[in-house]
């Protein structure tokens, strides 16, 4: 595992643990809000904002 990782350079590795660590916060933020039924006025407004132009 470790040798692949060289392979592919360390710019690479931060990209890529970048995005899977935004990808698991907005996970886990969309869980905290099913759990507690809270709606987040930031997450909504990205949503809608993602749903418009993208």
């Amino acid at each position: 595992m470790e040798k692949n990782e060289e392979i592919f350079g360390f710019s690479s590795n931060l990209m890529a643990s970048e995005f899977w660590r935004s990808v698991l916060w907005e996970f886990l933020q969309m869980n905290v809000r099913k759990k507690l039924g809270i709606r987040i006025e930031t997450f909504e407004f990205q949503h809608h904002f993602q749903n418009r132009y993208f």
